[in-house]
């Protein structure tokens, strides 16, 4: 009996020293813990305290530097004396906007002129589409060597008048430039005119203007065709 208390009070004794040891493992576990975590803050302050100061040196220098500079800058409101304050408007060169039409497309130097050139000639002289006729009248008292001329609308004719003796012309009053000068006996006269188209299929009388020669018979027929 005496020996199983002995057993009993050693496995007590046992127990007790390991609950002891427990005990005083987890109290320093907890102590070491909170050791930890009452010194972080500090720690974490301390390296927000440097990150400040830092942060603070680092304002002064971009401040002093700003300062420096504003300094060493040169005042904008500081007008230089070698410097006019008023700039001219009209500087600028005006552009012509204009433009040219008249574009010389000639390669060479000088200006481009449009001539007007005759067409080349075929080699032969153009005939005329004028038909020419010529009539020589002698004038005497009182008559005339020819009492009918025949002719064309369009014709140009040529008349010679001579004298034989008195005073004497030759008139025709529908066409324009068909009267020749009033010439003495040995004088001529020579006229040109171009029968009209609006004479076609006409007799105009010919005559003596002189005094009564007309009424004497000196007249004549100048017949036109049609």
């Amino acid at each position: 009996m005496q020996q199983n208390q002995k057993g009993f009070a050693h496995i007590f004794i046992v127990l007790i020293v390991a609950v002891v040891g427990v005990t005083v493992f987890a109290g320093y576990r907890i102590y070491n813990k909170n050791t930890s975590t009452t010194e972080s803050p500090s720690s974490s302050f301390s390296a927000e305290e440097s990150t400040t100061d830092e942060h603070e040196e680092m304002n002064d220098e971009e401040t002093a530097m700003a300062t420096e500079d504003e300094s060493s800058a040169p005042d904008i409101n500081q007008t230089s004396p070698s410097t006019p304050t008023t700039e001219s408007t009209n500087s600028a060169p005006i552009q012509n906007t204009n433009t040219n039409t008249n574009t010389n497309t000639n390669t060479g130097s000088g200006p481009t002129e449009s001539i007007s050139q005759p067409p080349p000639s075929s080699g032969s002289t153009p005939t005329s589409t004028v038909n020419k006729k010529s009539f020589t009248i002698d004038s005497f008292s009182f008559g005339y060597s020819l009492s009918s001329i025949n002719v064309s609308p369009g014709d140009e004719v040529t008349l010679k008048l001579t004298n034989s003796g008195g005073k004497h012309d030759w008139v025709v009053n529908e066409i324009s430039g068909a009267r020749t000068s009033i010439i003495s006996g040995g004088q001529t006269d020579t006229i040109t005119f171009i029968v009209p188209q609006s004479a076609a299929g006409k007799t105009y009388k010919f005559y003596c203007s002189v005094g009564n020669h007309r009424a004497q018979g000196m007249e004549g027929n100048l017949v036109i065709s049609s």
